[in-house]
């Protein structure tokens, strides 16, 4: 099933503050294989689904906390369920699931207490400098960044922070207990909203036999593809 076209974007979460610069953001995942995606769908009645996957993961020897992105934005957390395939004793510990940022400003929420970089520019849009600080207010129209014993209001920069502190796109996390180092498939399932399906039928008779075609169209509103499922 398709939607328009996504674009993923990797590396920094930059956030314009002041009034200066604009909202790139992005989400690495880097502990699970996208193209190795495995998917199947239960489509019900009344706009509801079973989403069933299963991606490899890499795992170390001790916790690791595994981000799954491309879930459904109608994800029904109670229903969450994983499992591993191959048999491996590896435990999850803790589930959560987050919705993202959905705006610049709920982005900037998000990062309170966390450690930011602001990067100012000259007058010919060059970088001039850095300041790292700990960002400690931010609300509509007012930004507030500790830089040692100085407290930078609305400063006229960007802020930049590493990728992976924050959730920018719907996603379930999982922390996995392991004993060792090791490339595995994880499967997991949830129920979701936003997938339903109808049926249309065409009869034609002739004498006393008929012919009968259906066709069946599944509408899909859960906020992202599911390829080759």
């Amino acid at each position: 099933m398709k939607r328009p076209l996504q674009y993923s974007l990797l590396g920094l979460i930059v956030l314009g503050a002041g009034g200066y610069g604009c909202l790139t953001a992005s989400a690495k995942e880097a502990q699970e294989d996208q193209a190795d995606r495995k998917i199947e769908l239960t489509v019900y009645t009344l706009d509801f689904a079973q989403v069933s996957e299963t991606r490899t993961v890499d795992l170390i020897d001790g916790t690791t906390k595994i981000g799954l992105a491309n879930v459904s934005h109608n994800l029904d957390q109670s229903s969450v369920i994983y499992d591993w395939p191959d048999g491996s004793d590896a435990q999850v510990t803790s589930t959560t699931y987050d919705l993202g940022a959905q705006s610049g400003e709920s982005l900037l929420e998000q990062l309170v207490g966390r450690k930011v970089t602001l990067v100012y520019h000259g007058d010919n849009g060059r970088e001039a400098a850095r300041q790292e600080g700990i960002l400690e207010v931010a609300e509509s129209g007012s930004t507030v960044v500790r830089v040692g014993d100085t407290l930078v209001v609305n400063p006229y920069a960007t802020i930049e922070t590493q990728a992976g502190e924050v959730a920018t796109m719907p996603r379930l996390t999982a922390a996995v207990q392991s004993g060792k180092h090791d490339n595995l498939p994880l499967s997991f399932s949830y129920m979701t909203r936003g997938l339903s399906w109808a049926a249309d039928y065409v009869m034609v008779l002739e004498g006393e036999s008929a012919d009968l075609e259906c066709w069946a169209t599944v509408t899909n509103h859960t906020g992202i593809d599911y390829p080759a499922a």
